[in-house]
């Protein structure tokens, strides 16, 4: 295909949401203008930047008849359901304007999907970079539950089958890192819905636990993706550390599992499972951290107790031995307690 043509029905729709990024909107085009796949078309939403985005899109893109360029209210996720709701190709590819892809992304991902049509969800390993583009060595792998609890799998074809991937995200992180390592059947969105507006700047961590409830998963064992981190971004690192984030995502997995149902297939003894123990175990060591007084942590370990009481004397019984606790192991062991491991197959 030509890629200065468009497709009347392209295979994929790349979406672009911007607000004030300017500065990474040069390398994120061209990550998109250089993909070895070019059955796309490319969905940009920006949301009335007034850092001269629109006028560099408008030069940019105005004139390539593959590309739709919208002007949006502000709302990160409103704009992100706005883009996607323009969508009109079998795939979807979340394309943050601060973030960029290699050159076979699409093409691997595609290939991916053609090859498992039982997977909703193909996914890929990340390079995480700074706001220089420089790779951040060894973020992905150490600093990220998800990358710590696959370990070797990471490095290596597999398919995860529903309701894995939900689960997971019990760990208190996204198991979707970010959304540009994703390639996504329209037909989920169509299945669970779109993006959330109501629950902050974390909200794809509730829409990402929807699909890793109801759909397979296929992993690609290459880095096809950046993330970039920087002071600009909707939702840093640092502030998902927080108690208040932690109890912010306790309150979003109780929304996704109330929106999909019981996650019923291949997983018949969920109910002995303690889902919610990492995320209260999270928020109490946060709260009850060394540098508070001791009155002060004595306070607030009574609030605990009478909320979660098993957590919280668990917690204080691992202070006693200066211990912490592991939300990675106990998964991992609760999948292997609870015979869930054949929700994973290699290839």
């Amino acid at each position: 295909m030509n890629p200065a043509t468009s497709s009347a029905h392209p295979r994929v729709s790349i979406c672009l949401p911007n607000l004030n990024q300017r500065v990474f909107l040069p390398e994120r085009i061209d990550s998109i203008l250089g993909q070895s796949f070019t059955d796309w078309e490319l969905i940009v939403g920006d949301s009335f930047s007034t850092d001269g985005s629109w006028e560099y899109l408008q030069e940019r893109l105005g004139k390539d008849p593959r590309c739709t360029l919208l002007q949006l209210p502000p709302g990160l996720y409103d704009a992100w359901n706005a883009c996607l709701r323009q969508c009109t190709g079998e795939f979807i590819y979340i394309a943050p304007a601060d973030d960029t892809m290699s050159r076979d992304c699409l093409q691997s991902m595609v290939e991916a999907l053609d090859e498992h049509p039982d997977c909703d969800i193909a996914h890929c390993n990340l390079t995480v970079i700074d706001a220089a583009g420089h790779s951040i060595d060894g973020f992905y792998r150490d600093k990220c539950d998800v990358a710590r609890y696959f370990g070797e799998l990471l490095d290596q074809a597999h398919i995860r089958k529903a309701p894995h991937d939900g689960l997971l995200h019990y760990m208190g992180s996204s198991v979707y890192v970010s959304l540009t390592q994703l390639l996504i059947r329209k037909s989920l969105f169509d299945r669970i819905g779109l993006f959330r507006n109501d629950l902050g700047s974390a909200a794809d961590f509730e829409w990402g636990m929807r699909a890793g409830l109801t759909a397979n998963t296929i992993h690609i064992p290459a880095a096809l993706a950046s993330w970039r981190l920087h002071k600009q971004q909707a939702t840093s690192f640092e502030n998902l550390q927080s108690v208040q984030s932690t109890l912010q995502l306790l309150r979003m997995t109780r929304v996704a599992r109330s929106s999909v149902g019981q996650p019923t297939a291949n997983l018949n003894d969920c109910r002995h499972l303690n889902f919610e123990k990492p995320l209260f175990m999270q928020a109490i060591a946060r709260d009850l951290n060394p540098t508070r007084s001791i009155i002060e942590k004595g306070f607030k370990a009574g609030k605990w107790f009478f909320r979660a009481p098993a957590c919280t004397l668990h917690h204080l019984a691992l202070r006693f031995l200066r211990q912490h606790f592991d939300p990675v192991r106990w998964i991992r062991t609760q999948f292997t307690r609870h015979n869930l491991n054949h929700l994973i197959s290699r290839l």
